[in-house]
């Protein structure tokens, strides 16, 4: 049978381990990327893999090679994809496997701390500073992950078990973003 383009993607989105790992190792490529028309974005096999949760797909992609930083459209990164999915475990195999990808930003300069701080994801901030994420990262505007959680709309005790954590890794209250104002002062 022929390699298509395609068949990566549908083996992950079935869940088909098996027909995976045949594809890969009849050599099917796998930077392959994907129209997501659903979300209007181009993401890679490896994005796919993550945003499921496809922990022995996603080590059978980068045992062949994929690139564990590549970046959608957005500038958004596997490791991103798992944090907005709650996938700790998958984020610790990745960062096992490439700790320099723990700060990578987007397009908009939000690190994978800005999102899990932003949507009160308390095991993901967990996991990422326990693998040495920078609590003091800004974004293109100059906001920490301090900043973001802090009118963050997620619930009051995630939001300040967040608070908590960034604060004992070193989070700076008085840092400032690009209109002077610190954690204390920002709001939606």
């Amino acid at each position: 049978m022929e390699l298509t383009h395609g068949q990566l993607y549908h083996a992950a989105e079935d869940n088909d381990l098996e027909r995976f790992r045949e594809l890969i190792q009849r050599g099917a490529d796998v930077e392959e990327t994907y129209e997501d028309h659903k979300n209007i974005i181009t993401k890679s096999i490896l994005h796919v893999c993550c945003g499921k949760g496809r922990l022995e797909m996603i080590n059978l992609l980068l045992d062949a090679g994929a690139c564990i930083s590549v970046a959608d459209k957005f500038g958004q990164t596997p490791l991103m994809y798992c944090v907005m999915t709650e996938f700790t475990e998958i984020g610790d195999v990745l960062l096992d496997r490439d700790p320099t990808i723990v700060d990578d930003q987007d397009r908009f300069g939000k690190s994978a701390l800005h999102i899990a701080s932003d949507n009160g994801l308390v095991d993901c901030v967990k996991m990422l500073l326990s693998h040495g994420a920078f609590a003091d990262i800004q974004s293109s505007e100059g906001y920490t992950p301090l900043m973001v959680c802090c009118y963050s709309k997620a619930d009051p005790e995630s939001v300040l078990s967040i608070v908590k954590m960034l604060l004992d890794a070193g989070a700076d209250v008085n840092m400032k973003e690009m209109s002077s104002r610190t954690a204390l002062q920002v709001e939606p």
